[in-house]
């Protein structure tokens, strides 16, 4: 979606992860990387926004759903960092 001072990029996160990991897939760190080698042409800053899966969560790793949606954000923020665009650029949330 592209707006007059934005441009959204949606990925399913059931693309990204397994249901309750923070752990993204190979096809995940690839799509990602793919999409941070368009993004780091441009100027903008960049939001990372991270939503859990439909099941509630509680572990030692992840308190919530909340907790595990920052991570997934996380993880996600790490795999464009490391496709060459300036930490500088990013922000993150996560959604539970």
């Amino acid at each position: 979606r592209q707006g007059v001072d934005y441009l959204e990029v949606e990925i399913q996160s059931d693309i990204l992860f397994r249901s309750g990991s923070d752990v993204p897939s190979a096809l995940a760190i690839d799509t990602v990387q793919r999409v941070g080698r368009v993004l780091s042409a441009e100027p903008n800053a960049i939001r990372v926004e991270g939503y859990t899966d439909d099941q509630p969560i509680r572990t030692a790793l992840f308190r919530s759903n909340w907790e595990l949606s920052a991570a997934r954000a996380a993880s996600v923020l790490h795999a464009l960092v490391d496709s060459g665009i300036a930490p500088a650029r990013w922000s993150m949330v996560g959604f539970g």
